[in-house]
């Protein structure tokens, strides 16, 4: 799952840049919005499986990336959902 954030955060960072740079960057959101979608999913099976398996050690680090791909997809919602376009750089 961290691989499948990962690729979803470089995605993101694509689309910003190309945003700022008053560019077209609609070819990236939906892969961006899949990649972090699937991402979610998987995460949320692999809590659920380790909780019930009472495997809670292996519960904390899937919590921490469910976090962070949630902190990522509210960045990218008022990025890139945002009308005005920031210059690079501010």
């Amino acid at each position: 799952s961290a691989n499948q954030l990962l690729a979803g955060l470089a995605l993101l960072s694509i689309a910003v840049w190309l945003k700022k740079s008053g560019k077209n960057y609609s070819m990236f959101t939906i892969p961006m919005t899949f990649m972090v979608i699937v991402t979610v999913l998987a995460l949320i099976q692999l809590i659920q499986i380790n909780l019930a398996a009472a495997n809670y050690i292996l519960v904390v680090f899937p919590v921490l990336l469910l976090i962070l791909a949630v902190i990522l997809a509210v960045q990218a919602y008022k990025i890139l959902g945002s009308k005005t376009e920031a210059p690079l750089g501010k």
